[in-house]
């Protein structure tokens, strides 16, 4: 909340002041502390949004789960660790080819050797996961089109 306060106050209050008034004198917003009723609510929420897994870029989520869980004194432990984040677009590149498998009513297309070791070493960026599990998809389709083609 602090860091919520600081921003407000730093770049919006400040700003608009010094655009409608001629002096330094800032008012500062405050935030109330939250009530245990308000605490519990949101670590229900967090919760349940954890346990549905929703594609998300692994940089927020990551920031999003270290700070509430830190917060909210919750199990949730994340790590920052970059063969983590390949593991997991890796494994999102999996969800998408089995989901575009299941959609075609086949059998799953086996990855590549050279294709998994290509994904594990992809540099990290915000969406990799997303774009992981769309090429696990198109990669799906691809396979089924040639089988398709030669049959």
């Amino acid at each position: 909340m602090n860091q919520m306060e600081a921003t407000l106050n730093t770049y919006a209050v400040a700003p608009l002041i010094d655009w409608n008034f001629k002096t330094q004198a800032y008012p500062e917003i405050r935030f109330e502390k939250l009530a245990d009723a308000s605490i519990a609510f949101l670590r229900d929420v967090f919760n349940q949004i954890m346990k549905a897994g929703h594609e998300l870029p692994d940089g927020f989520i990551n920031e999003v789960v270290t700070e509430t869980a830190k917060t909210l004194k919750l199990k949730w432990a994340v790590e920052n660790k970059e063969d983590d984040l390949n593991k997991k677009a890796y494994l999102a590149f999996e969800r998408g080819k089995k989901l575009k498998a299941d959609k075609l009513e086949i059998d799953a297309p086996k990855t590549p050797r050279k294709l998994k070791e290509q994904i594990l070493k992809l540099k990290i960026q915000p969406d990799l996961d997303s774009k992981c599990f769309k090429l696990g998809e198109k990669f799906t389709n691809v396979i089924y089109k040639k089988q398709k083609n030669m049959s």
